[in-house]
């Protein structure tokens, strides 16, 4: 289970700055 926690971080990681593109998208288009 140590082994798989990197790859659980990176995904995270990658969710996270998606997430973040499409709400900074989604209030550039609201405003």
């Amino acid at each position: 289970m140590a082994h798989r926690l990197p790859l659980i971080g990176f995904l995270c990681v990658k969710y996270s700055a998606m997430i973040r593109e499409k709400l900074r998208a989604t209030l550039m288009r609201c405003s």
